[in-house]
């Protein structure tokens, strides 16, 4: 499982008083864009003063349905982003007008994390448009977009009415979440631990001993959950909540071949994040992944008494078709094992 630094980059809502300086750092954005598309027309040439021009973004800063920000790294300005909401087929929508980061700090993360910033800020229905000769933005884009969506996006060329030189359209549209979904990794493991053992706590209350319940080691957990997910069978999802993990799913090879090449063994979510979707969210990530692996069908298995638990997993499509039985403490319980083709 990797790990990816983070920048100590800020997403600063703009005011009009940062207006000039949004409007001055749109000339290098412009000779950016100008890169890849400068040949599509003439309106792309550089004025003879040698300075490039961006039309007037003040818009962004009077009008109700649009909205600025700066970027900045430390102290330092890095870029900026600007955001117009539409009404369309009755439902909100968001669209990132113009993106941009300093050429100093391209390719080291910061433009996806602040997209992730602004999708989780923002959260609902979205879209992004890109100039089909903007090759560099639309590789950005559509990478950045299908690691946070899991894929869950749409892509089509469509026609625009403000651009006579180049009518075609690239359009990317998804839904955000407040919830950010990634690969776990060997740092989150004591948060992982905690998160599974306040699941634990909450979900078999009254179906395992409740004294068994009350004096779960973490510290044992700890060291066995450490060297499980270092083998290459084992994979682990984490939902973040503002940069705090509230939620968890690991899968892997079978631990019951006869009902499925592969498993879901563990799916947790803090209480206060249930109902919310997040559990779906982690359900597709890992399913996802199972599938990639080709170990179908899988398979998750669950305690007959955890009734909530059971009827989630119905719902996602899963069959019964087998039961086992496990040992806690001491004491063995029954199971239900579902199956999933697809």
């Amino acid at each position: 499982m990797e790990h990816q630094a983070r920048y100590d980059a800020k997403l600063i809502p703009a005011t009009l008083a940062d207006y000039s300086v949004i409007q001055n750092m749109a000339r290098f954005y412009v000779y950016d864009i100008s890169r890849s598309c400068g040949f599509t027309s003439h309106e792309w040439a550089c004025p003879k003063n040698g300075m490039h021009e961006c039309s007037d973004l003040k818009i962004y800063f009077t009008e109700e349905n649009r909205q600025a920000f700066l970027i900045k790294v430390g102290e330092e300005l890095a870029g900026f982003v600007l955001l117009r909401k539409q009404n369309k087929e009755e439902k909100v929508c968001w669209e990132i007008s113009e993106f941009f980061v300093f050429g100093k700090f391209q390719g080291k993360g910061i433009g996806e994390q602040i997209a992730q910033d602004i999708w989780k800020q923002f959260p609902g229905f979205w879209q992004l448009s890109i100039i089909p000769e903007n090759t560099p933005a639309y590789g950005f884009w559509k990478y950045v977009i299908a690691k946070y969506t899991n894929q869950r996006f749409t892509e089509s060329v469509e026609k625009v009415d403000f651009d006579k030189h180049q009518p075609n359209r690239i359009i990317f549209r998804f839904k955000s979440s407040p919830y950010h979904l990634r690969p776990a990794t060997l740092e989150d493991t004591a948060d992982i631990v905690s998160v599974q053992i306040k699941g634990w706590k909450h979900a078999y209350k009254g179906i395992l001993d409740q004294e068994y319940l009350d004096n779960i080691c973490p510290e044992k957990r700890l060291a066995g959950r450490i060297n499980y997910s270092q083998k290459e069978s084992f994979w682990g999802f984490v939902a973040e909540y503002e940069g705090k993990i509230i939620g968890m799913c690991d899968a892997g090879f079978s631990r019951h071949p006869q009902f499925g090449k592969g498993e879901i063994f563990a799916l947790y979510v803090d209480q206060e994040h249930q109902r919310k979707g997040v559990g779906k969210l982690l359900w597709n990530a890992t399913t996802k992944k199972l599938q990639e692996e080709k170990l179908l069908p899988y398979i998750v298995i669950a305690l007959e008494k955890n009734l909530p638990a059971r009827k989630f997993y119905e719902k996602l499509g899963g069959s019964i078709c087998g039961n086992v039985k496990t040992e806690i403490n001491g004491k063995f319980y029954d199971e239900i094992v579902y199956r999933y083709d697809v």
